[in-house]
């Protein structure tokens, strides 16, 4: 589910994994690096990450076209296994940068119910981009999360 609203983007979805698996995930960097890319599109290929209030993150690859890009931030909420909260400052748009990702992870039966908000883009531009890209991200970390599922 894709909701926007003023300068933010917001999505919502199931995975069929835990919590804690879900959220390793998101802060393992051997883990992003096997999920965070959408084929034809780029790969990240760095990944280096200091998961802890006031740490901070980077990720760095290529394009399709063959040019680096990078996004990094620093943590500002970290609660294992429900709450990530990072800024976020990609190199190809400036109209994100210093914008929010906040994650709440949610048990929901043997699953897990996120939610991403990303907020305060400085343009509807920032905003626009994020919002057709967020889905193909979340969708890849599904994917993986569930892969790890073990009966």
């Amino acid at each position: 589910m894709n909701t926007s609203h003023a300068l933010q983007v917001i999505e919502e979805i199931q995975i069929e994994a835990p919590p804690d698996q879900v959220f390793r995930a998101l802060t393992d960097p051997d883990e992003i690096l096997q999920w965070w890319h959408i084929p034809d599109h780029y790969q990240t290929q760095e990944a280096t990450l200091d998961v802890r209030v006031g740490g901070r993150y980077r990720l760095a690859g290529t394009n399709a076209e063959g040019n680096n890009f990078e996004v990094n931030g620093e943590y500002r909420v970290v609660d294992p296994p429900h709450h990530l909260s990072y800024t976020w400052n990609p190199s190809w748009d400036d109209g994100a940068n210093g914008s929010i990702v906040d994650i709440r992870l949610d048990s929901e039966g043997a699953g897990t119910r996120l939610v991403m908000r990303h907020t305060a883009f400085a343009t509807q531009s920032a905003r626009d981009e994020h919002g057709q890209g967020w889905p193909a991200v979340l969708n890849a970390l599904r994917t993986h999360a569930e892969r790890g599922v073990t009966a």
